[in-house]
């Protein structure tokens, strides 16, 4: 699992900063179990 976070993180840092907002707002509204 540490390595699935890894590469979120890892893609999450490649996107530029409009697409890094927007991914973070979608993210925010996401409900996790």
């Amino acid at each position: 699992v540490p390595t699935m976070y890894t590469r979120l993180l890892q893609g999450y840092d490649a996107l530029d900063s409009e697409l890094q907002l927007a991914s973070a707002s979608a993210a925010r509204q996401l409900r996790l179990m």
